[in-house]
């Protein structure tokens, strides 16, 4: 649903069902087979969740700038807690095969937890008149949240069964932490020259806790039909979030030849 409050406020409200994009994993133990063999089973799971969403976009005059404020309620998403999902607890850093049984009979489970995730952005056209004197810069700038619900002193999330850079796995603290509240701002700033054929533009992305992605572009229009993109990604800090990849800079040239 959407409509338009005091003719300068655009509101939405909305109620969806998702698959998370990260499914946690499932221990189910050991299982014996006929001819003697043993083997260790472990599921991925994704659940349908539900969502519930608001948002409201306005003009701002005081900054001249778009104002973007949305929020969203996941329900009960499957999570990762290492000793309800994978039987991994303190006694298993001294005793890795208790890994192997504690599961068995089904006694683990997927742990769930439910989301309040957020953004507010701000979005506004600048003039720099000495690095671009015919076009303005388009600005576009947002902080992007998420706060766990059900994390407690007693019931501490990790992120979706990833584990630490050269950990073993036989510990909670093997795996990487997934705070209560997490949070990273992001900002993107691009121009036009030569009357749209050339457009710059450079993202920056920095997590609460220290990953940081740099993401500078230039794209130029030779022709209608022929598009050149040099891009760069470069990735570092924490190893949790987008720090996943930060062994994985990236630098891509592409040539698009568009058949009109």
């Amino acid at each position: 649903m959407q409509t338009i409050v005091a003719r300068a406020y655009t509101v939405s409200a909305w109620f969806y069902t998702a698959y998370p994009s990260q499914p946690p994993p499932l221990s189910h133990g050991v299982t014996k087979l006929d001819g003697g063999q043993i083997y260790t089973v472990e599921t991925i799971h994704n659940k349908l969740t539900p969502v519930f969403g608001l948002s409201n976009s306005f003009f701002l005059e005081s900054l001249d700038s778009i104002v973007r404020m949305e929020a969203e309620y996941f329900n009960r998403e499957p999570a990762f807690v290492p000793n309800i999902n994978l039987g991994v607890n303190n006694e298993t850093v001294t005793n890795p095969l208790k890994v192997l049984t504690n599961c068995n009979n089904e006694k683990c489970r997927v742990a769930r937890a439910s989301f309040l995730r957020w953004e507010l952005g701000l979005d506004r056209f600048i003039f720099i008149r000495p690095l671009n004197p015919t076009n303005s810069f388009t600005w576009i700038t947002a902080v992007v949240g998420s706060w766990n619900m059900d994390e407690t002193s007693e019931k501490d999330f990790r992120y979706y069964g990833q584990t630490k850079p050269g950990a073993t796995g036989n510990g909670p603290n093997d795996y990487v932490q997934l705070e209560k509240v997490e949070a990273f701002a992001q900002t993107h700033i691009q121009t036009d020259y030569l009357h749209g054929r050339f457009t710059p533009s450079a993202t920056v992305i920095v997590n609460k806790r220290g990953t940081y992605t740099l993401n500078p572009d230039l794209l130029y229009r030779w022709t209608d039909w022929l598009i050149f993109d040099l891009n760069l990604v470069h990735i570092g800090g924490a190893f949790q979030g987008i720090g996943f990849f930060r062994d994985r800079d990236q630098i891509s040239l592409r040539a698009t030849y568009q058949l009109n």
